[in-house]
């Protein structure tokens, strides 16, 4: 069996899909709703002070000196 790719625009969306292929709740009531982090309470906001984030870097072209 293989495994492809799935792209999804959005997290519930993914939530949805994996639920519906049965890997979210293996056993009734063991079901939790998406909700999402709000990154300014008190419990959240010291630790996403720490995250750095920066956009991924990606080279176009050649990258060897002096290639065509």
């Amino acid at each position: 069996m293989a495994f492809t790719p799935v792209f999804v625009n959005a997290v519930p969306e993914a939530v949805q899909l994996a639920k519906s292929a049965g890997y979210l709740s293996p056993a009734p009531g063991n079901d939790f709703p998406y909700v999402p982090i709000d990154f300014k309470s008190p419990t959240y906001a010291p630790v996403a002070q720490k995250i750095l984030f920066t956009l991924p870097y990606i080279q176009f072209g050649n990258p060897v000196p002096g290639g065509h």
